[in-house]
């Protein structure tokens, strides 16, 4: 992996998580919009990049199936979201 490639991974991260918490901790409109408009742009960013990264350090012939097994429990649990979401009423979630 290219060093670039880090610097750039470290800087998405970190400048996404500080304009997630100015929003949060902001109350003026403009810079609440200028904070999500630039965290929308990051958040865009993060997925080629990690794609380039994955491309880089898994080899083709094998990149499916790895990333299959990462994605396994993040299914599980969404699964496990939806079902339970019929159990629970919307009086119990606006609580």
């Amino acid at each position: 992996m290219t060093t670039n490639s880090y610097y750039l991974t470290i800087f998405v991260t970190i400048t996404t998580s500080i304009a997630f918490f100015i929003d949060y901790i902001s109350t003026e409109f403009y810079i609440i919009f200028l904070m999500l408009v630039y965290f929308d742009g990051v958040s865009g960013l993060f997925q080629p990049l990690m794609s380039s990264i994955k491309s880089e350090l898994i080899e083709e012939e094998k990149r499916t199936t790895i990333m299959t097994f990462f994605r396994l429990p993040i299914n599980f649990f969404a699964i496990i979201t939806l079902i339970l979401t019929k159990i629970i009423s919307t009086k119990q979630v606006h609580n």
